[in-house]
Order: structure tokens, then C-alpha cells, then sequence
């Protein structure tokens, strides 16, 4: 497996643990500038499967990095269509949507079209927030976390919903993916919890004080905090996220919302798959 990722530090582990089978060509993100580094990073080009991460989240606080992103994907995307992979597996985001009204939702929408106009069979996964328990980390760290101050600073609102997943949750699904012919849209989580309960549990040190979001926004314009575009995604209405189908899918337990109307209708009909759509007015769903 080609594994091309933005090396947080919750990537650096998921790499870890996927080279505990041998299995994985393992390149950083930032050092794709054209066609010819894909070739030189993989010379013997053996892969035939891409798994495709940018879970370092801080990195978008750089208008910039929207833009170097799209342009290395598009020489990914000519990367393995030459090679001729046999699949693609994707990290991507609740809510992606090539014209949603918020920027990193829209970058995110772009770069799935990017890898679906590969023609190669494309899995993707949502994922908001990834955890490792043991050593304490996820990458909403360096999003929130006020360095000069040693603390965390989050928006003055009460229902900030996170989607979490464990990294060795996530490590079985891009396994099992590997292996087996699931395609599509998958949200893939295995706890449901408030920002403070979420920080607190995996950061229990670090104090966190709420900040007024024109206060926040004031930072981010200056440079000292989380890009606006992230800043918003933390003070949008919650997107609706289901995991029964990947659990089925891919034999991981994970949590299970109580049953909805929607739900309901995909466990009655396996085939329908119902996506949170953003358009103007609001969300709506949608079948894939």
C-alpha cells in the first residue's frame, strides 16, 4: 500500500502500525512538488493500492495549503492512474461538498471529485476527529491549544459536537478496505462527545477556557490561532453522522446512535446510503 499522509502525529502512529505488517510504502505529503517525485519517492512502484490521509488539521491555517493540496493530489491522481492501482481509500470530511459555503468543506469536496475522475474505485471515509488512547493524542490538539498560554481555547458554545474514531479502529477499517471490494461513503467513528469532554478526556491537564467566536476570529486573522475556515467548521450546525453501515461493512464495533427514521430506511434497504448534502436553505439528504 502507498501511503501518502500530512505526517501529524496521529498519522505517524497509523503509519507505525501498518508497517508492523510490512505492507506499506510510507511517504510524506509535502515532499510531492511534481510527477517525478511520485517516482522517485516510489521508484519499484509494486503498490496497488493508495491510501490517501491529511488529518493534520493545523496545517490549514495557511491559505496556501488548500492550494499546494489540490495541486499535489492532481499529480497523485496521474500518478496512479499510469500505475494502474486497483483502489483508492481516501480520508475525508463530514460534510465534504465541492460547493459548500465553507472553505475546507469545499477543498475537501474538490479533492474527492479529484481522486473519483481518476476512474479507479474510490473508498472514502469521514473522519472528523482520530485518537490514540494510550498515548494520548488526536489532531485537534494544535487547533485549539493556545501555546503562550498553556491552555485551550474554544469557541462560547454549548453543543460542539466531535465524531471520534481510535487510531487502531481506523488502522482495522483501511485494513480490512484493503483487502475486500467496499467502495463508496463511509462515516467512520466510535464515540460521540462534547469539545470540553472530548479535550478533557484526552488532554485532562490542559484547562480550557471559552473564548467569544468574534474574539477567535480576531486570532485567527492575526495569525494566532485556527485558520476561519476551521474556526467554522466548530460553530456550524452538527452534521449528521451514522455508523451502522460501516460497522457492518467492515465487522469494526462502533457506537450506535439510538435509531432514526433514516437508519431505519438503510437497514430495511441496504443499498440505499443516505449523505448529509449542504445546498442553500440547509442541509439535505441525499442517496449515493
Amino acid at each position: 500500500m502507498l501511503y501518502i499522509h500530512s505526517f501529524g502525529s496521529v498519522e505517524q502512529v497509523l503509519g507505525n502500525l501498518f508497517n508492523l505488517q510490512g505492507n506499506l510504502c510510507q511517504v510524506d505529503a509535502r515532499q510531492i512538488s511534481s510527477h517525478e517525485s511520485l517516482d522517485r519517492i516510489d521508484p519499484f512502484g509494486f503498490d496497488d493500492v493508495l491510501f490517501y490521509s491529511f488529518l493534520n488539521l493545523h496545517e490549514y491555517r495557511f491559505l496556501d495549503t488548500f492550494r499546494h493540496e489540490l495541486e499535489r493530489v492532481h499529480f497523485i491522481v496521474d500518478y496512479v492512474k499510469r500505475k494502474k492501482f486497483r483502489k483508492l481509500i481516501i480520508l475525508t470530511a463530514p460534510g465534504a461538498f465541492d460547493h459548500s459555503d465553507n472553505l475546507y468543506l469545499q477543498h475537501k469536496g474538490l479533492i474527492e471529485q479529484k481522486f473519483q475522475s481518476s476512474g479507479i474505485p474510490c473508498l472514502f471515509l469521514r473522519v472528523q476527529a482520530v485518537t490514540h488512547a494510550f498515548r494520548r493524542i488526536h489532531n485537534l490538539h494544535h487547533l485549539f491549544y493556545e501555546r503562550a498560554e498553556g491552555r485551550y481555547l474554544i469557541p462560547q458554545k454549548n453543543d460542539l459536537t466531535i465524531y471520534s474514531i481510535q487510531l487502531d479502529n481506523l488502522h482495522d477499517i483501511v485494513e480490512k478496505a484493503m483487502r475486500d471490494d467496499s467502495y463508496g461513503y463511509y462515516d467512520a467513528f466510535d464515540s460521540i462527545s462534547k469539545l470540553p469532554d472530548f479535550l478533557k478526556e484526552h488532554a485532562a491537564h490542559i484547562p480550557i477556557t471559552r473564548i467569544a467566536p468574534l474574539y477567535l476570529y480576531f486570532k485567527s486573522y492575526l495569525g494566532n490561532y485556527l485558520s476561519p475556515s476551521i474556526l467554522e467548521l466548530f460553530l456550524r450546525p452538527v452534521v449528521p453522522m451514522y455508523s451502522y453501515r460501516t460497522a457492518k461493512a467492515f465487522g469494526v464495533k462502533l457506537h450506535q446512535e439510538e435509531t432514526t427514521e433514516e437508519e431505519t430506511l438503510q437497514l430495511d434497504n441496504p443499498t440505499i446510503h443516505l449523505s448529509p448534502v449542504f445546498q442553500p436553505g440547509g442541509w439535505k439528504w441525499s442517496k449515493i
